[in-house]
């Protein structure tokens, strides 16, 4: 499967109504249903599941493949745990047909990262984000110079919503990832 040029991840914590974004954005996604703390993530992954369903957009679960078995899911986003390549070479092994995502937040990180058996990576932050404002943002110039040295598809993700007068153009990306850029850019 083709991955899209957008991923939309949920967080409850910046979007409350993650159905709503899915429901009203007008190009092909890819969700990635994170919300690790949510107190009933199962009943609310199953929601907003459906909606990706009825979109026939293609869905990840963050770091739980019991959940992703049960919910169908397209795939899994790998979190820093569980970025190794045992364990991800295992669920590749495991789930041959999944899409399988990791993110990337350090540039000591690349050279293991080149040795994931994964679809993508999300390279990260971008901009400066409110999630975790004491980040340092990479900005266009090391982001892209990052992103040519990684061996997958990279997807720029971290602070889009705050890259008014950017030239977003000149990433070299295969496209972006977002939590409330979705809000700011889509639904305008």
């Amino acid at each position: 499967m083709a991955l899209p040029e957008l991923i939309f991840i949920t967080n409850r914590h910046v979007i409350d109504d993650p159905i709503t974004v899915i429901q009203n954005t007008p190009y092909p996604i890819l969700v990635i249903i994170r919300d690790y703390d949510h107190p009933q993530r199962p009943k609310y992954a199953a929601s907003i599941a459906a909606a990706c369903i009825n979109r026939q957009y293609p869905f990840l679960i963050a770091g739980d493949e019991a959940l992703a078995l049960q919910l169908s899911a397209h795939g899994i986003h790998a979190h820093q745990h569980m970025q190794n390549n045992h364990t991800i070479a295992q669920l590749r092994d495991k789930h041959p047909q999944w899409i399988i995502t990791a993110s990337c937040h350090h540039d000591s990180d690349i050279n293991a990262i080149n040795k994931l058996p994964v679809d993508a990576i999300l390279l990260s932050p971008l901009f400066s984000t409110k999630s975790h404002p004491k980040t340092p943002p990479l900005g266009i110039d090391k982001f892209n110079r990052l992103s040519q040295q990684i061996q997958h598809p990279v997807y720029a993700l971290g602070g889009i919503d705050t890259a008014k007068n950017q030239p977003l153009n000149q990433l070299h990306a295969s496209g972006i990832a977002g939590i409330s850029c979705y809000c700011s850019f889509l639904l305008q």
